[in-house]
């Protein structure tokens, strides 16, 4: 039973919380910014959210 228990259900992935260098993938990651955040920058608004709580600019 305990196997079974180790290993997920067909259809669902395994989250893995480590960074891509930590597992080995060779990728540069990519930021998620939503639909919402897209459709703010198509109108010429800031469509980084975090960005403006934090005061923070992405490159």
């Amino acid at each position: 039973m305990g196997r079974l228990l180790q290993r997920p259900a067909p259809g669902y992935a395994v989250i893995d919380h480590r960074s891509f260098k930590a597992r080995g993938i060779e990728r540069i990651p990519t930021i998620h910014e939503g639909y919402a955040s897209r459709e703010m920058e198509k109108r010429g608004g800031r469509g980084d959210p975090s960005a403006r709580r934090t005061g923070a600019s992405r490159p």
